[in-house]
């Protein structure tokens, strides 16, 4: 019975995902599974022969002498390290070691690991989406598929007036201004529930009842299978836009105008000096 113990065990750490290893105080590698071995990229033979230290990324490995430091001390480490494949690539690996003193000549630290390398890129990846969503000028929305609103950026807040905690719950309709009939709306759903991205723009109301034009853009979230889930909408005020374009349309208007008056003007100025040089050769002859 010891001895299938013994096999189980064996085959366990020979077949697991994570890194299994032992070394003692100093970082010298006692033993090293081959799951380990193929992620650094080293046979087993040459890990046994090669200190822990060896396989930290350079610039933190000081964190690796405190880690020893630590497990010396108090028995028990965990944490995270940088480690350095044999090709240089970076991987990051969750420890949790414990100290075996008891039964052993010299005290060995038992190492167990996880890589979670692209579980940290894919953290990562998801806070600077969030800060970029955050900080853009834009404002964005997201929204169930009723149009209650799950999310605002701090633009949205700025742009309508409504805080976070205010417009989240509430259904888009805050923002109508009753400007626009029931058709332009029931367009505009009919086209993204068949998950298609539509562009347009609104006069919505902010919350203080001031009247505002927005560019919007408005596009479906699919999950997995297919199916719509969210609708995303990207929403910018360009009340002063529309403001200047009325006020350039009015200004070429006027110089239309004004080119138009100049040219008859013109026209009429030809025939007036045909009429006042024949008036004063009539002038002339009467005396």
């Amino acid at each position: 019975k010891i001895r299938e113990s013994e096999d189980r065990y064996r085959d366990l750490v020979e077949h697991s995902q994570e890194l299994i290893c032992t070394h003692d105080l100093k970082g010298r590698l006692l033993s090293v599974n081959p799951w380990a071995a193929r992620v650094l990229g080293y046979t087993q033979d040459e890990l046994l022969r090669m200190n822990m230290r060896d396989l930290i990324a350079p610039e933190v490995r000081d964190e690796f002498d405190r880690y020893l430091e630590k497990i010396g001390t108090h028995g028990a480490a965990q944490g995270m390290l940088l480690v350095q494949t044999r090709s240089g690539e970076r991987r990051i690996w969750e420890y949790k070691n414990t100290l075996r003193t008891e039964g052993v000549t010299e005290p060995v630290v038992r190492g167990m690991a996880q890589d979670i390398t692209e579980r940290k890129r894919s953290e990562e990846a998801r806070i600077r989406l969030s800060m970029a969503v955050d900080q853009a000028a834009e404002g964005i929305v997201i929204t169930d598929t009723e149009g209650r609103i799950e999310y605002v950026n701090p633009s949205f807040e700025r742009i309508t007036g409504y805080l976070r905690d205010e417009a989240v719950g509430q259904n888009m309709r805050i923002l109508k201004s009753g400007k626009q009939d029931d058709m332009f709306y029931r367009n505009m759903w009919e086209a993204i529930s068949r998950g298609e991205v539509w562009r347009g723009r609104f006069l919505n109301k902010k919350k203080d009842g001031t009247l505002y034009d927005e560019e919007a853009v408005i596009s479906p979230v699919r999950n997995a299978s297919g199916k719509i889930i969210n609708f995303v909408a990207g929403k910018r005020d360009i009340t002063d836009e529309t403001e200047m374009q009325k006020q350039v349309q009015t200004a070429q208007r006027m110089d239309s105008v004004g080119t138009l008056a100049g040219g008859i003007a013109h026209d009429f100025n030809n025939a007036l000096t045909g009429i006042m040089g024949v008036a004063e050769i009539l002038r002339l002859k009467v005396g």
